[in-house]
């Protein structure tokens, strides 16, 4: 993909952010699911390469210090700059004031986390996590001195550059713990990881995005970016806080080496997210918020990008819940077959987690053209709350159990999302209904006919790798058959074809 520096001019430029929206929305996405094919890769040939270099206690560690740092980071990093993202009209004042403001608050975040670090050892009773914490602050910091590059890059979907830039530091903070795993530094490799990342993200961010801060008096428009980031920002706060709760209840109640355990399997369960749900979510919102003002294009695409990702993100879920045994063997080794009844529940967890992600797309993009504030704030704090009952009615069995209660309570909150948010909107719920439904129908026909074969047949296979190969073709065929034979589903594929044979002839006459 051949990319040029664009002038810090074209940042700024409205008129041709909604023009070929679709086109640019897919072709990004083509992109970036190219790219995070290699991400996964590496992902998966780093973790298989560190888990048999270190131990489980060595990722309880860091998953205990990542626990306090995820939130301040998630805030500085994320939510205060999707204001920028999400404008209808921004200016280079106000882009430059916001810059100096969220640098502000990073450096009060960034202090705050260095003067608690102490208490993140006292509460999980580790001394030895003071130092890590404090070496990890670092990626507050860097995440908030690069989150307005970020955003210029969100808004003009120049999603194939940010996917190069993550894929270029995610190959140095790999390589950065593997040697150091083999120097034998233990804990401290993990910690390198994402500390590496960060900077060199950083680095990469400020050399590809033309935008400049300058040392000038602060717009007041500046003010007015910060409106959707720090509406957010408080629920991100609680819904972060509550995403580490899991791992927070382990470490305190358990051990490390359960922490351990736990937090590899929820590697293993989350990388379809990371790969293919997050930067999706990144250019869909990006994307919708360029329609907002026209309902019918912005309805249409919608449920259009919606149907593609249920597809795909089912598609992927599925074959790990089918062949996690050999994942955990293939990937971990035979020391870490505890992951295993872990990782099984928690894939359900994080089907139905990818699932009402479009909801949340759908409240982001609206913001600013009438959707009541009050809805993304209901949206995440009922969240929370089902995932909180979750966990603390598994507690009483250790990490299965609290498996077991996030997976349950991921699917109460998808179906009291899909039932009352689209209430009175541009989207009705019978229309994200009727896009949805086949792919939940074509992933429980998969996993029955498996589960019934298994029942009837000796189905073991002694080599992993080939395990996981029949286990992802029969998901494949039945799932994609299920699909194809249910009610509308050949129209469904046929129009997701056709949205991709269009970009492959860079024609547009579905989204145009």
């Amino acid at each position: 993909m051949k990319y040029t520096r664009k002038p810090v001019e074209y940042y700024f430029q409205e008129k041709h952010q909604a023009k070929d929206i679709g086109k640019k929305s897919i072709r990004a996405y083509l992109f970036t699911a190219g790219t995070n094919g290699i991400k996964f890769f590496i992902n998966i040939a780093s973790v298989a390469i560190l888990a048999r270099l270190l131990l489980p206690e060595d990722f309880g560690y860091v998953a205990m210090a990542a626990a306090f740092v995820s939130t301040p980071k998630m805030v500085s990093g994320q939510y205060l700059s999707l204001g920028i993202v999400q404008a209808i009209s921004i200016s280079p004042n106000q882009v430059n004031g916001f810059f100096w403001i969220s640098l502000g608050l990073t450096l009060v975040l960034t202090f705050l986390s260095v003067v608690s670090a102490p208490l993140v050892a006292w509460f999980f009773e580790e001394p030895l996590l003071t130092n890590i914490v404090l070496v990890m602050i670092l990626m507050i910091f860097l995440t908030g001195l690069s989150a307005p590059h970020h955003a210029l890059l969100t808004r003009t979907l120049q999603f194939g550059i940010i996917s190069m830039i993550d894929l270029g530091a995610r190959i140095i903070s790999k390589i950065a713990a593997i040697g150091l795993a083999f120097l034998g530094a233990g804990y401290w490799a993990l910690v390198a990881m994402p500390v590496s990342y960060e900077a060199s993200r950083t680095v990469f961010l400020w050399c590809f995005c033309t935008f400049k801060p300058k040392c000038e008096k602060i717009d007041p428009g500046s003010r007015s970016l910060f409106s959707l980031g720090t509406a957010l920002s408080g629920t991100a706060i609680i819904s972060s806080i509550v995403s580490e709760i899991d791992k927070i209840v382990i470490g305190k109640f358990l051990n490390s080496y359960s922490l351990g355990l736990y937090s590899k399997a929820h590697n293993l369960g989350e990388l379809p997210g990371k790969f293919v749900a997050w930067p999706l979510g990144s250019i869909a919102v990006s994307a919708l918020s360029r329609l907002q003002g026209e309902k019918e294009k912005y309805r249409q695409f919608f449920l259009t990008m919606s149907e593609g990702y249920f597809f795909v993100i089912a598609f992927l879920m599925v074959p790990i819940y089918l062949s996690c045994e050999d994942i955990v063997l293939l990937v971990l080794g035979k020391n870490w077959q505890e992951c295993i009844p872990i990782l099984k529940y928690l894939t359900i967890f994080f089907l139905f987690k990818h699932l009402v992600r479009p909801i949340f797309w759908f409240l982001t993009s609206t913001y600013q053209s009438g959707s009541n504030l009050n809805k993304i704030f209901i949206f995440s704090i009922a969240g929370n709350i089902f995932n909180v009952v979750g966990i603390l009615a598994g507690i009483h069995w250790g990490t299965v159990g609290i498996s077991v209660g996030l997976a349950i309570s991921a699917i109460g909150f998808f179906i009291g999302a899909c039932a009352s948010v689209f209430h009175k909107t541009m989207i009705s719920t019978r229309a994200f209904l009727k896009i949805l439904w086949k792919t939940i129908v074509a992933v429980m026909l998969t996993v029955f006919l498996w589960h019934l074969l298994q029942n009837h047949y000796d189905m073991t296979i002694s080599s992993n790798v080939l395990s996981i190969l029949f286990a992802t073709g029969f998901s494949f065929a039945v799932y994609c058959l299920s699909f194809l034979c249910l009610p509308g589903g050949k129209k469904s594929a046929m129009e997701m074809g056709a949205a991709i044979q269009a970009i492959r002839k860079k024609k547009n006459k579905n989204f145009h």
